[in-house]
């Protein structure tokens, strides 16, 4: 499996810098969210919270920066609290469209953030039974499409003698039907992209549409209890962002292992300045970075944002290393990492 981000990797790289400087943040922390379409309205969200003293200052500061902000395609995420009596306010600009969110809470509330930042995969969720199936596409935990299949399959038969005969031959006829009309919308989805499908529903039929399916696409199916077409979509992205982060630990852990091989051939290097050397050379296949690394002066950022704009100009692959195992499996080496291409 090819892991990948939602976000573009320099864009990955500010946000995930962006949220470790709020590591510094001290309580109460205000936590706003808007589309740009709707910056408009940040100022009179702050106007109607009135039950957080102390951070007066704060709310005038956030204020401000909006009414100065412009439209741009994407959401404004900001973050301020109050430091020895000085307002402390910080902005993220991000491609991405989030949804409203107006919090104070003891810490900033970054869980938005750091679902965009999870890597991404293309799941599909297949609900079902004989009447109805809902197929819902993710890029990463974020639902990209909905499709709706229904059948036209009457109720059981009550009569017994040629009629029942002739009834469930009709019956199999149109299961047959529906499962080829849910197999042509699957099959119009760009199926080699397709990392997991997961299926799911009441009765049998999730198993029988399983059999009929493609070998190549049955290798990539999993069938989950406990979901049907009743279940919330919250609940079942709540199920698909716990398959992801599994997914996502596997594959970090199994890309880490392949370093060692490499490493005993001085494949694998680790100061800065060598690895953007080698990928000016194009020698650089993969490029690995820590999600918990942060340059710590502005020179040592700007070389690791023109690595990775290097990077992606040279072919290299690059990867964002999240899961916590990982992340010390990666340390070991560095935290910007790099394998070379064998000669």
């Amino acid at each position: 499996m090819n892991m990948h981000s939602i976000l573009n990797p320099q864009e990955w790289y500010d946000l995930n810098r962006f949220i470790l400087q709020l590591n510094d943040s001290e309580p109460p922390v205000i936590t706003l969210y808007l589309p740009s379409y709707e910056i408009a309205t940040g100022s009179k969200i702050l106007d109607e919270d009135t039950d957080i003293p102390g951070l007066e200052d704060v709310k005038g500061t956030i204020a401000l920066k909006l009414n100065r902000a412009k439209y741009h395609s994407g959401s404004i995420c900001v973050f301020g609290w109050s430091k020895r009596g000085k307002s402390i306010v910080k902005e993220a600009r991000i491609s991405k469209e989030v949804p409203p969110l107006y919090l104070v809470h003891p810490k900033p509330y970054v869980k938005l953030l750091k679902d965009i930042l999870e890597i991404g995969y293309q799941i599909v969720v297949i609900i079902m039974d004989h009447k109805k199936a809902k197929i819902e596409v993710y890029n990463g935990s974020e639902l990209i499409e909905d499709i709706v299949v229904r059948s036209y399959l009457k109720g059981r038969h009550s009569k017994g003698g040629w009629s029942q005969k002739r009834f469930q031959q009709n019956r199999e006829l149109q299961i047959g039907y529906f499962f080829n009309k849910v197999n042509q919308q699957l099959n119009g989805l760009k199926t080699d992209s397709i990392e997991l499908i997961l299926l799911g529903g009441r009765g049998l039929a999730k198993n029988k549409f399983l059999a009929g399916m493609e070998s190549r696409l049955v290798a990539r199916t999993r069938v989950i209890s406990g979901i049907s077409p009743d279940t919330s979509k919250a609940e079942i992205t709540r199920r698909v962002i716990s398959i992801l982060d599994k997914m996502r630990k596997m594959n970090e852990l199994k890309l880490l292992a392949g370093l060692a091989s490499p490493a005993k051939h001085g494949l694998v290097i680790a100061r800065n300045k060598e690895i953007e050397k080698k990928i000016k050379e194009g020698a650089v296949e993969k490029l690995f970075l820590a999600a918990d690394y942060y340059a710590t002066s502005p020179k040592e950022n700007s070389l690791i944002k023109r690595i990775i704009g290097l990077a992606k100009k040279k072919g290299s692959t690059i990867e964002f290393i999240t899961d916590a195992t990982a992340r010390q499996r990666l340390h070991k080496f560095g935290n910007l990492v790099a394998l070379l291409r064998y000669k």
